[in-house]
């Protein structure tokens, strides 16, 4: 096998969310929309190395992935008495390039798919 590396950025994300519910009123049982915007912070940026040679190692890459990003987010979700469970998909909206090698190149931007399973305490 030849060497391989993998990309590690995760980031801190503060999604400030709508949620339309659709189904009738006092229901147990109801699906809901959400959507909104998600800001995010880096928390890291390192670049995995693995090369059958020489082993594996990690090399920081904070200086070449921008610190901030901004998403849309949207989704849909069941509510069953207390509990929920919901799928978003958020699309990061800004490059997270902080070094742009040519003006005409595509950006790189973040895409998130998120499961959540949920309980209400009322």
């Amino acid at each position: 096998g030849g060497a391989r590396a993998a990309a590690k950025s995760p980031y801190l994300e503060l999604p400030i969310l709508w949620r339309a519910d659709l189904g009738a009123q006092g229901s147990s049982t109801r699906f809901f929309l959400i959507a909104g915007a998600a800001p995010a912070l880096r928390l890291d940026a390192r670049l995995a190395i693995d090369v059958p040679a020489s082993g594996e190692g990690e090399d920081d890459r904070s200086d070449e992935i921008r610190k901030v990003d901004l998403g849309l987010t949207g989704g849909v979700g069941l509510e069953l008495g207390n509990f929920s469970i919901e799928a978003r998909y958020t699309r990061g909206l800004l490059s997270i390039d902080a070094n742009p090698r040519r003006l005409d190149a595509p950006g790189v931007t973040n895409r998130t798919f998120m499961v959540g399973l949920g309980y209400r305490v009322r």
